[in-house]
């Protein structure tokens, strides 16, 4: 199967939508595409290797999901993005500088998106 580098990270970002944690190999498998044309799309089109790719889309997800429910738990976020709690509040603390109740604040204060330095 050959696609584009657009249309390729297109069926990326939908699997990782519904599975944020998915990894490389397995993705590549699912989509029956060598997992370097897989990687070599995601620097393309980002400049960024695919786990960064990943990572933003998370983020995106996680913010998007807070920003939505500003009253969201830890738990319940972390329940949706099929993460261990603490494993997800390490990762949001590392990635935006912020633990989950300074992000959680920001978006009940709706200031969320611009300053997550992500």
């Amino acid at each position: 199967m050959h696609f584009g580098s657009e249309e390729l990270l297109e069926r990326v970002e939908r699997r990782l939508e519904s599975n944020p944690r998915l990894r490389l190999t397995q993705l590549s498998r699912d989509l029956g595409i060598d997992r370097h044309a897989v990687e070599a799309a995601a620097r393309q089109a980002t400049g960024n290797s695919f786990r960064d790719f990943r990572q933003v889309l998370l983020m995106e997800k996680a913010f998007l999901l807070m920003n939505t429910d500003p009253g969201i738990t830890l738990k319940e976020l972390s329940d949706k993005l099929d993460y261990h709690p603490q494993d997800l509040s390490r990762f949001l603390r590392c990635k935006s500088g912020e633990t989950f109740r300074e992000l959680s604040k920001s978006a009940r204060t709706a200031k969320f998106f611009g300053n997550s330095g992500f």
